[in-house]
């Protein structure tokens, strides 16, 4: 159990253990961007996080379907409000709609290619690229803030910056 620093009382809302953020169930982040510590003029991105213990990603060795089942009979979630200022909150947006598009995207584009002869391999080679550099920038923007634990009492996030992590207590243990 994290013991607070001496001084200070248990805190109620969210504290840091060191580059963690530490969010007891129910608390609400206060209103500066979790990524540089500016105002954020009440501009708050909810959303839902899972997590589940990393030694399941071992299951993928014996096969994706039991790495799937496992994870979601094991994964806890948790509904938080992250306050992002405006630039990160369009950082956020606009990282969302690339991957969109590319993942999205080799629809239109095998159909274009296709309409103009090109060679099947060239398609299917821009077209896996496309997808894989999709999911690479799906990947980048889901560990932008992540979870690190989740459970019924609290979450922990990997990923705020320390103007934001500043502003709050810190806790040892």
């Amino acid at each position: 159990m994290a013991t607070l620093a001496p001084g200070l009382a248990n805190p109620a809302g969210p504290f840091r253990h060191g580059k963690i953020l530490v969010v007891p169930a129910g608390a609400t982040l206060p209103p500066v961007c979790v990524k540089c510590g500016m105002p954020t003029a009440g501009q708050y991105v909810t959303k839902n996080f899972r997590w589940h213990p990393p030694w399941v990603y071992l299951l993928i060795l014996i096969g994706l379907l039991v790495y799937v089942i496992v994870a979601l009979v094991m994964q806890k979630t948790a509904r938080v409000a992250v306050p992002f200022c405006t630039q990160h909150r369009s950082w956020r947006t606009n990282m969302n709609i690339i991957a969109a598009v590319l993942l999205l995207g080799w629809i239109p584009e095998w159909i274009v290619l296709a309409y103009l002869n090109v060679d099947g391999g060239w398609i299917a080679l821009i077209t896996c690229s496309m997808i894989l550099a999709g999911l690479i920038v799906l990947v980048i923007v889901s560990n932008f803030f992540s979870p690190v634990f989740i459970d019924r009492t609290c979450a922990k996030f990997k990923g705020a910056g320390e103007p934001f992590l500043g502003t709050l207590p810190f806790v040892q243990g």
